[in-house]
């Protein structure tokens, strides 16, 4: 993935219009939940590869807010915290602007990581998409979640608190 080209939102018909821009670092999960078409293994490009685009988006289009679109953002749990860690000191210092923004899709239960709830905070995210599949804890266990229904309410306040917008 590292090799990709960077994406030319120039040739979209409406590409001077976009207001989000979509990149992800990731493909592929390593869960096997019953209803997810996501069925290869996981695999990633180095979180500095994805940095050098949201820059070079920032300097050459002026854009502002990007979509991370990863089937799972923190599959690759080291990356992903490299990648906000640089994120939020390129914004420190001035390196990228300081209202750059980042709207994620992530798992639930990631709200047990506040380290990474507060990086994330701290490099610009400002909203988490989330996957609610059930409330009812039958059909959580048939899917294989992994998550109880009591645990839901608990990590969305969690991320609530911390600053963050959930969709």
């Amino acid at each position: 993935m590292n090799a990709w080209p960077r994406p030319d939102f120039g040739l979209l018909r409406y590409g001077k219009k976009l207001l989000f821009y979509p990149f992800s670092r990731t493909r592929g999960c390593s869960r096997r939940c019953e209803f997810c078409t996501v069925k290869s293994a996981p695999r990633w490009s180095e979180p500095e590869r994805l940095y050098e685009q949201i820059a070079w988006l920032a300097d050459t289009r002026k854009a502002k807010h990007f979509f991370i679109t990863d089937d799972r953002l923190n599959e690759d749990a080291a990356g992903t915290r490299e990648f906000f860690r640089l994120i939020a000191a390129a914004k420190k210092s001035s390196r990228l602007p300081k209202n750059l923004n980042f709207t994620v899709q992530i798992r639930l239960e990631t709200a047990r990581e506040l380290d990474l709830l507060r990086l994330m905070r701290q490099a610009g995210v400002n909203m988490v998409c989330v996957g609610y599949e059930s409330p009812i804890a039958a059909e959580l266990n048939a899917m294989r979640k992994g998550i109880k229904t009591s645990d839901m309410v608990d990590y969305t306040r969690i991320f609530k608190r911390e600053g963050f917008w959930v969709h």
